[in-house]
């Protein structure tokens, strides 16, 4: 008799996943729109989200950079955070891996 205890505590014992399948039998519906409801309350949150994302991260809308990044936009057209400069002598005499070119750069 005593040997039945642990069998039956392991019966006793259901996990959450059975739960879960069992909650979901009992009220298919409620599992149905559940995600439905969800995701139609998140939707404007969301659309907000992405008006501070930038491709270095998130930028408060106060901070220096992201009023750089606005002025950016609106002189060259570009949203973008990589911006490329190319350095020449005027003259043509010295080159890129010349020392002087270097310490003028």
């Amino acid at each position: 008799m005593v040997e039945n205890q642990p069998s039956q505590s392991r019966n006793c014992r259901v996990s959450l996943l059975a739960r879960l399948g069992e909650l979901i039998v009992r009220r298919p519906r409620l599992f149905f729109v559940l995600p439905l409801v969800l995701c139609l309350v998140l939707i404007p949150p969301a659309m907000q989200a992405t008006q501070g994302l930038t491709t270095i991260g998130w930028t408060p809308w106060e901070s220096d950079s992201h009023q750089v990044q606005l002025e950016m936009e609106d002189e060259f057209g570009r949203a973008t955070t990589n911006h490329y400069i190319l350095f020449s002598d005027p003259t043509g005499s010295l080159r890129p891996d010349n020392r002087e070119f270097r310490l003028a750069v």
